[in-house]
């Protein structure tokens, strides 16, 4: 057998190599589908949780503007401040072991139940406070 010369070689041609296989695309439609729905279920969460505490900042708005036109008692705003912030927080409040929470709520407290009601600068003060407790939210 005569062997090959390279100018018979010449003349073969070389397969092109085949194209890669195409990405799963279901795959990635799959993994996009689950990283939508995590960040829309996690955006509705924060959404429910922080709109009892949107609503009671409305509430001592409201509160604090009819106090101003003596619309709404200085005691009757002291148990709005109360009744916003366990709208805000129900049962589960900073604790008492915090010592400016504690004095915030013996104010309010001794405003709401103390014999003398107390003034509209007081009532206005304790509104504010309340204000603040609410946006420093501790969940």
């Amino acid at each position: 057998m005569a062997e090959s010369a390279p100018s018979e070689l010449v003349d073969i041609i070389v397969p092109w190599m085949p194209p890669p296989a195409p990405p799963p695309y279901g795959w990635i439609a799959f993994g996009a589908g689950i990283a939508l729905l995590v960040a829309l279920g996690t955006g509705y969460f924060l959404w429910k949780r922080n709109r009892k505490r949107r609503a009671a900042l409305t509430q001592l708005k409201q509160a604090k503007r009819a106090l101003q036109r003596q619309k709404l008692e200085p005691r009757a705003a002291a148990f709005q401040a109360a009744r916003a912030l366990h709208h805000a927080y129900g049962k589960s409040t900073f604790g008492d072991n915090t010592q400016p929470w504690a004095t915030f709520l013996s104010a309010l407290d001794q405003a709401r139940y103390a014999p003398y009601t107390p003034t509209a600068q007081e009532a206005a003060q304790l509104l504010e406070q309340a204000r603040h407790w609410i946006r420093r939210a501790p969940c």
